[in-house]
């Protein structure tokens, strides 16, 4: 395999020579073999698999996690203000709410048919239906 200086590898990756050793440093790019010679292409796929890895959330590196804190943060701080805006309520508000008006529309609709009955029949009551005249 082709190998480079140091020099050469940082500007390869866009970075400079005192970052490409501490990539080295850190297993995410090979040592050099030689004095100050790295492989060319196993140095490439270091950095591409690691550069992956950030965009993917897996680097677990101190600035990924602080992007990472930084983000919920800023989620936690947007939930407050909706709260705060009365755009947002809890489940347990919003359950309650839901139950008492299923409730009430339950309730108003058993008391539909005793009312609706005599509507529906032309005035003619229960008991006469049946075939009875009862004079309770």
């Amino acid at each position: 395999m082709s190998t480079a200086s140091v020099d050469t590898i940082a500007k390869l990756l866009d970075m400079t020579p005192r970052r490409v050793q501490q990539l080295a440093n850190e297993g995410i790019i090979p040592k050099p073999k030689d004095r100050g010679q790295y492989e060319i292409i196993p140095c490439v796929v270091g950095y591409i698999k690691h550069i992956k890895g950030m965009l993917n959330g897996e680097a677990g590196d101190l600035a990924s996690e602080k992007t990472r804190l930084t983000r919920a943060q800023a989620e936690k701080t947007e939930i407050e203000t909706a709260k705060l805006k009365g755009e947002l309520i809890s489940l347990a508000d919003s359950e309650r709410g839901w139950s008492a008006l299923v409730g009430a529309f339950r309730a108003k609709m058993l008391t539909l048919p005793p009312r609706a009955s005599p509507v529906v029949n032309g005035g003619v009551k229960r008991y006469q239906i049946a075939g009875e005249e009862c004079t309770n």
